[in-house]
Parts: C-alpha cells; structure tokens; sequence
C-alpha cells in the first residue's frame, strides 16, 4: 500500500516530525551570556512555576528605571513551554501571568505547540491584553484574571498599539494589510493594502522597487511591469501619531501611521485615510523594525541590521531628514537579525528587547546597561527562548492594582 508520506519531499517529512518531538524548537536560539554566575534566577510571587528567567545589574553607574515591565514571549511555566505575558514588579519580581494557552487559543481550533512565534502585544488599561503571532493563530484579547475575552478576524503581528481610549487599535495583518481593529470585538474596522499606498501614490517609485523585471527583449511592452518578488514588504508596524504628540510634528496630524516596511528598508508616514505618504526614508536602516514617535518631535527606530555583526537603534528628525545613532550594538553584544523592539524612557534610558538573542536590557543614562534578563529554557541547556517585546510603566500605574486583585 503507498501512503501519502510516498509523496512527501523528505525535507518536508524530517521537518514535520521534527515539530512532533519538538513543536518550540524553532523557538530556541543559542545563549550568547554563557557566565550563568552573573545571572540570578527573577523572583516569582505567582502560583506558576516559572524557570529560566534570570537577570543581572549591569555596570552602568545609574539604577534601573523605577517602575514595571511586562514581558511578552514563551516562557516554560509549570514544566513546559508556554505562550505569556509576566508582568515584574519595580522590584524585579514576577507579581502576574497572563496564561495565553490551549484554552484560550482554541477557539479557532487551533492548538498552542505549532512554534508559531509570539509576536505584537499590547496592555490595555482595564488590565486585559492583546496577543499576536507571526503567523496562523489569531489576535487574542485576554482578560486581567486570564479568560478569553475574543479571538479576531483580524491576524495582527510585529506590534500593536490601542487608540481612542481603547476602542480601537491599529496593527500589521495578513498580506502586509494595515489594521485597524475593534477592540470591542475583534472586528476589523479599517483596511489598507499596499494596493491602496500603490495607487494613492503612483510617483513613488520606492513601492515599486521588488517588482521583478521581466526583461521582455524585443517587445518594447507596456503596462506590465511583472509581478512582485515574495515578501516585497513585509509590513511590520504602523502606529498611530498619538493627539498629546501630534503639536510636535509640523506636517503630520494625530492618527497618522508610522510604518515600517522591512523589505525595502523603508519607515514612512502615512495618511490613514487619503493613503498618501508625506515623508520616507530608506537610506539608513537595514531591515528595521519598530519605528516610534517620540515627544521631542523624532522618530526612533529599531536598526536589526541583517546580515552585520550588530543592530542598533538610530532617531530621525523628519524636519530636517537628519538622523544619528543612539544605540550601537557592537559595545553590548546587541544582536538582533529579525524583530526586536526599542522604548525609549523619559529619564534618557532606554529599554530594548533583542528578540534574537531571547535578552532585554535597559541602558542607563550614561549608555551603559543597567539592567539585562535572559529567558534561558532550562531543560535545554545553552538556549534561550526567542523574545517578543517588553514594555515599561510607571511605578504607580493603577493597571497593576486591577490585576493584583485577581484570585491566585
């Protein structure tokens, strides 16, 4: 009798039974931090076991940041790999879990252990969460407490950022589509293609650099260009000005999108509704992620730099079309080849989240690390888990107070 197997490719079949055995194997990469005695394990005041998670002071002559970090990765909890967000205490303890597991993901008849990567990740003020993937599962909004409160339509990735008071929040879906979703429901509210910029801005010759030429010698064709090499965007974020910053930015209004187009090295803004670009560059960052708006009227971006030995985090001014480096990598070991993210802080630190090396890290003011955690995977010695991002608040934020009072 032949089966199916007969047909497969054996690539194919060796990869298939590889995610059997090890389904999170692609979610591991090689620990680079290997003087474990500078690390201690991060205390947890859960009812979750929590391994791996370890962290060191730096030598940076200011303290870390006062206030809380939420982190949002797979994290191995109660014996085996997870999909969660942990929120740490100002102390640096694990105080809450936000459990994105089987039960919440299986709405959609979808199963956690696919080693699809968590990817874009918000907190929104009533305590609950929004968690994205790269790929196949669905956004997922989760409660304080950890009940599934809806799964989306809509496949956000890379980053999301919650608007109008959380109504809404606007993300990167499938096919490279900006988003706009409802955060009532899931629903997606708005769509823009690339389509839609393509035809909204037909001098912009910059959207049309991944076509492939086609070289039709002795035709002297017109109107068809030739179809796009794959992956010609890859859309990865697109955030909204918010209001309080939008004064800091002549030429731009609140709502406009800061987006990042990863395969044409391009950060632009964009107009959510007329589509036009008003300003782009793509002359300084080599495959970058995580473009923000800072309150000084600058944009700072996540430099991975593929293919170099560091990353870096660079700032533009989008008055001038001057940028400078504000993070250089090659003093820190910083590498990240894809994803990562960059929050820069108002006391002049900055938080950075190497999603390659499975490391966050927190420079002081005088640019020195102060503070660094590693997710290690203890049951597999030499790896780390591949991270997603962490996120700073203030001290005396009252979210936290709302997810204290969940029952343990």
């Amino acid at each position: 009798m032949i089966t199916w197997l007969t047909y497969v490719p054996r690539f194919v079949h060796d990869t298939w039974n590889d995610l059997r055995t090890d389904p999170f194997g692609p979610s591991r990469v090689p620990d680079e931090f290997g003087d474990r005695a500078r690390y201690q394990p991060v205390d947890n005041h859960t009812p979750y076991r929590i391994e791996g998670l370890v962290m060191r002071k730096g030598p940076s002559a200011s303290a870390p940041e006062p206030g809380w970090r939420v982190l949002y990765g797979i994290f191995r909890i109660d014996g085996e790999p997870q999909y969660a967000a942990l929120a740490l205490s100002p102390r640096f303890a694990i105080e809450h879990v936000w459990l994105v597991d089987h039960d919440v993901l299986s709405e959609s008849g979808e199963t956690v252990g696919a080693a699809y990567f968590p990817h874009g990740f918000a907190v929104l003020r009533d305590g609950s969460i929004l968690a994205g993937f790269d790929d196949h599962y669905r956004t997922v909004r989760v409660g304080a407490c950890g009940k599934r409160i809806w799964t989306s339509e809509a496949r956000l990735n890379h980053a999301i950022y919650p608007v109008d008071g959380d109504r809404f929040a606007w993300g990167v879906g499938a096919e490279d589509h900006l988003q706009k979703i409802d955060l009532r429901t899931g629903r997606i509210a708005q769509d823009i293609s690339i389509e839609d910029l393509r035809r909204a801005n037909p001098d912009l010759t910059v959207l049309e650099m991944r076509r492939i030429d086609d070289n039709a010698l002795g035709l002297n064709t017109r109107g068809d260009a030739g179809a796009y090499h794959p992956d010609a965007y890859h859309a990865n974020d697109a955030e909204p000005l918010p209001p309080e910053l939008a004064a800091r930015f002549p030429g731009f209004r609140a709502g406009d999108l800061l987006i990042s187009l990863r395969s044409l090295n391009l950060v632009a803004v964009v107009d959510p509704h007329t589509r036009k670009i008003k300003w782009l560059t793509n002359s300084h960052t080599l495959r970058q992620h995580d473009p923000d708006w800072e309150p000084d009227g600058t944009i700072s971006v996540f430099d991975n730099q593929m293919g170099r030995k560091f990353s870096r985090v660079v700032n533009y001014d989008p008055r001038t079309d001057q940028y400078r480096t504000i993070l250089n990598g090659s003093s820190m070991n910083f590498y990240s080849r894809i994803r990562g993210k960059q929050q820069l802080l108002g006391s002049g630190a900055m938080l950075v989240s190497s999603a390659e090396q499975g490391r966050v890290f927190e420079l002081g003011r005088d640019g020195k690390v102060s503070s660094e955690i590693l997710i290690h995977d203890p049951e597999n010695p030499g790896k780390n888990f591949v991270f997603s991002e962490a996120i700073h608040f203030a001290p005396d934020d009252p979210l936290f107070e709302k997810v204290k009072s969940c029952p343990r």
